[in-house]
């Protein structure tokens, strides 16, 4: 089972969990709460029940709007402040969006539920710093703020389980992972313990379970901020503010969860104003700080064993690659002299597809045997086998109605490029983007300036079986280990997946 499939089913059950612990919440011990709580105020019974279905209501229909908006936030915020905003005007846009949506909401609180200043754990507040209104104003926002973070949080849980940089875990070993988790697990515990220092021996020894589970969250913490921290399996500081906002963004994220999970629980009006929300944002910032230091402390201590793995792969890689050319240099001229013999076979019985396509091979052939070996080649040389390996898979999709294919390439290119460097995006775009009984589509765009080259691939995403899945080029994993060490730091590498789609943006820089 994929990895984006066990993530859904579990978010998916951890929403009906949710609900059904709100169900028994109100049902029970915070439903009779808010029951003596409002008898204080109302002497009709009738209205007293009438009241606390209201709340009940209220607060179901309250959750369900959170949900809705993490879902929303789950489809769109991620992708928009990803490739359109920026990350780095994430928070002030997010914070704006809550405050219109926190303010819609309490409007319509205020409304339907004139004792919304009740909770199960206060009754009528007696003074405020700010008016009542304003209090449910800023609880309002926080819910919604804390909303979208969630559908962000997920939404880049999944992205990094679908595209490259997933391959983390991978990269890192067990060895890494587990002795995150563990100096993690000891940081909490030794913390709770200083928290209740003068406590039992037992009450101590109880503390370990809960220290196990937060260590957990702890734990999707720091791998969340080392995908935005590392690039090609290296930290990497680049455009530090934008890394810094995305990871608060997930940090509320999972902070959203241990909030609603409690909300019940929370008072109204200023003590949730002047101790609740302080207290939850000191804590919150501390534990960011910690983790996030922690984490990328672990990660620059493990680089050297990077590295070498990463060399080594290389190598290995490396070694794959020079026996698969000798391989392909084997009888060239016979390969050419039979080709040309096809070719001229074709022009005599009139095929000019068969003709077109034996010399498109022919050319790629020939680029492949004596230019693929060359360190550095002219950026027009690639771009046209590039180009002529388009147009050999065009002959194969021409005619299908259901095969929408686009392309734009640069012709006057300048400069010199390492090669085998673009062809793995195109031929991945026709390996998953073309099914023989779906609507398929293709959109590629290949241009070049003095500064860089720019390559976009979009494509529909029909993924085959590993066990019938044929194997097409170096493939991307092999492109990314090969753009770290012939680019480093000059090259932007991003895979963007969905059950629907796949797009792929590169950029080189040539200067």
């Amino acid at each position: 089972m994929k990895k984006s499939i066990i993530l859904k089913v579990l978010v998916l059950v951890a929403v009906v969990l949710f609900f059904a612990e709100k169900y028994f919440q109100l049902n029970t011990l915070h439903g009779l709460e808010y029951q003596r709580r409002i008898s204080q105020l109302i002497n009709d019974d009738a209205l007293i029940a009438n009241q606390v279905l209201t709340f009940k209501i209220q607060k179901f229909s309250e959750y369900t709007v959170y949900l809705i908006i993490a879902y929303l936030s789950f489809k769109h915020m991620y992708q928009t402040l990803n490739k359109k905003i920026g990350w780095q005007a994430s928070f002030p846009i997010l914070v704006l969006i809550s405050m219109v949506l926190g303010l819609i909401f309490s409007m319509i609180i205020k409304a339907t539920n004139p004792y919304f200043s009740i909770t199960p754990y206060n009754g009528q507040v007696a003074g405020s710093d700010i008016n009542m209104f304003s209090h449910l104003f800023l609880r309002q926002t926080i819910h919604s703020f804390f909303a979208i973070s969630l559908g962000i949080l997920i939404r880049s849980s999944l992205q990094y389980l679908n595209n490259e940089k997933g391959k983390l875990f991978k990269v890192l070993g067990s060895g890494f992972w587990v002795l995150l988790y563990t100096v993690q697990f000891l940081l909490i515990l030794i913390i709770n313990i200083h928290v209740i220092v003068g406590e039992t021996p037992s009450q101590i020894a109880l503390m370990i379970p809960t220290s196990l589970l937060f260590a957990i969250v702890t734990f999707t913490m720091s791998y969340l901020f080392l995908e935005a921290f590392s690039v090609n399996d290296q930290l990497s500081f680049k455009n530090f503010l934008s890394k810094i906002s995305q990871c608060i963004i997930m940090t509320s994220g999972v902070a959203a969860i241990i909030y609603f999970s409690t909300e019940l629980n929370l008072h109204f009006g200023d003590r949730y104003l002047n101790h609740t929300i302080p207290s939850f944002l000191i804590v919150s910032a501390v534990l960011f700080v910690l983790i996030l230091s922690e984490s990328l402390l672990q990660f620059s201590f493990h680089s050297k064993y990077i590295r070498k793995n990463q060399a080594l792969r290389l190598e290995l890689g490396h070694k794959d690659s020079s026996l698969s050319n000798l391989k392909s240099q084997i009888n060239p001229h016979f390969l050419f002299n039979s080709l040309n013999s096809l070719y001229g076979l074709a022009l005599e019985e009139s095929s000019p597809k068969t003709s077109t396509g034996i010399q498109k091979l022919s050319e790629m052939m020939r680029f492949m045997l004596r230019e693929n070996v060359e360190d550095k080649i002219e950026i027009s040389r690639e771009f046209e086998y590039v180009e002529n390996y388009i147009e050999l898979q065009k002959l194969r999709v021409d005619g299908n109605e259901k095969v929408r294919l686009e392309y734009e390439i640069d012709k006057a290119c300048e400069g010199k490029i390492t090669p085998m460097l673009i062809i793995p995006f195109i031929e991945n775009a026709f390996k998953h983007g073309v099914s023989a009984h779906h609507n398929s589509w293709i959109e590629i765009k290949l241009n070049c300036s003095k500064e860089a080259i720019h390559l976009n691939v979009k494509n529909s995403n029909h993924k085959k079986s590993k066990s019938t899945e044929e194997e097409s080029g170096i493939g991307l994993e092999n492109v990314g280990q090969r753009l770290a060490m012939l680019y480093p730091g000059k090259h932007l590498f991003q895979l963007f997946e969905n059950e629907e789609s796949f797009e792929a943006n590169l950029k080189i820089e040539l200067n």
